[in-house]
């Protein structure tokens, strides 16, 4: 999944970045077909023909496709068969401003409900999930093996459920219970729209957290994805047609690097991540969960933005606030009786194009696998 706004990237320089994002141990050689779901995707940066390019350089020339919101938000399924092993069934998506997009397809004779996803980060978490909800419930009529969805979900720091553990360790606590404060304050102001940015000193412990990977796992408790979505609802006879239930989110590696909202103004970022890193690829940045970097790194990449403000800050519109920092790249799967689903997240991928560009979301790729009893595995 990619939030690539109008990134400029070749085919070559997704290839390379592609390879380094799969989970260890998995590889294109390996895979049935390849899913990807962009957000924000523009005819002006040409970026289609690049995805293409590069997925049949992979061996995945035939490809499927679907979108929604003015055609920005994209699901594609890139195989290595013809149409015969892989057929569109249906299409499904949201309204333009739902950011949903759904492809029914039998792969290997099971039956994949995969959607991607940009769901709106302006609304509350309820509205939000409400159009992803809706489509999936009405795709799963049809009848579904296997349901995954990806995507830009739109879910940032959240201290809620910290704040309140006991036992949350006492750094967290206080971090948590102060960004609910301060979230509190930019609701409570009359002003509509708002950029609040943290008090110094927790900023200054939040880089401190997210410089070392030990910090950063127990910070990611903060993650404000939630960790299933429901898909039965008890008002509807409808929906007891549907053997999927839920959907759950594809757990972080531990010591994560958020995927949102990164930066690399003067190329600061690259360059500090260089000095952490052993080695270096041409045209992106590899964010491993065991990296150890400085706080002048975290500061460049996550609060140095080109004086726009937002980086590293709290985000007020309307009813909704939320800290512009999260893990918001994520996956989700379920599976019906009788088939068993899993999912690794690979490496955040920073990217940037020729003209030194960079995204303000990481490329992010997992490894799904699928068996089925009497269907093999894929």
């Amino acid at each position: 999944t990619l939030n690539e706004g109008k990134l400029q990237v070749n085919a070559e320089r997704l290839i390379a970045a592609l390879r380094k994002a799969l989970p260890v141990e998995s590889s294109f050689e390996d895979a049935s077909c390849v899913v990807v779901s962009r957000q924000e995707a523009t005819d002006e940066a040409d970026a289609s023909s690049s995805w293409t390019a590069a997925l049949e350089k992979l061996g995945f020339p035939h490809k499927v496709s679907n979108s929604t919101k003015n055609g920005q938000t994209q699901i594609h399924i890139f195989s290595r068969d013809d149409s015969a092993a892989m057929q569109t069934v249906n299409r499904f998506g949201s309204s333009d401003s739902g950011g949903v997009t759904s492809l029914l397809t039998s792969i290997a004779g099971l039956r994949f409900l995969i959607t991607g996803v940009h769901l709106d980060g302006n609304t509350t978490a309820e509205k939000r999930l409400e159009p992803l909800t809706t489509v999936t419930r009405t795709a799963l009529l049809e009848g579904v093996d296997v349901c995954f969805t990806l995507g830009d979900m739109n879910f940032a720091l959240d201290g809620t459920a910290a704040a309140s553990d006991e036992a949350s360790p006492p750094s967290l606590k206080d971090f948590a219970e102060g960004l609910v404060k301060t979230y509190e304050d930019a609701l409570a102001d009359e002003k509509d729209r708002l950029v609040v940015r943290l008090p110094t000193q927790m900023e200054a412990e939040l880089k401190a957290a997210l410089a070392l990977p030990e910090s950063r796992e127990v910070f990611s408790k903060l993650d404000g994805s939630p960790t299933t979505l429901e898909l039965v609802e008890e008002s509807s006879a409808s929906s007891a047609a549907s053997c999927i239930e839920r959907l759950s989110l594809i757990p972080l590696p531990p010591g994560s690097f958020p995927s949102y909202r990164l930066c690399n103004v003067d190329n600061k970022a690259f360059e500090l991540l260089d000095e952490a890193c052993e080695s270096t690829e041409d045209g992106f940045r590899i964010l491993a969960p065991e990296l150890k970097v400085s706080t002048d790194c975290v500061h460049a990449a996550y609060f140095l933005d080109d004086n726009k403000g937002h980086a590293g800050a709290i985000k007020k519109r309307g009813p909704v606030c939320r800290l512009n920092l999260g893990w918001l790249d994520r996956m989700y799967i379920g599976a019906s009786p009788g088939h068993l689903c899993s999912a690794t997240q690979g490496n955040p991928i920073l990217l940037n194009a020729e003209d030194g560009s960079t995204l303000d979301h990481a490329l992010i790729a997992w490894c799904v696998e699928v068996s089925s009893p009497g269907k093999g595995s894929l």
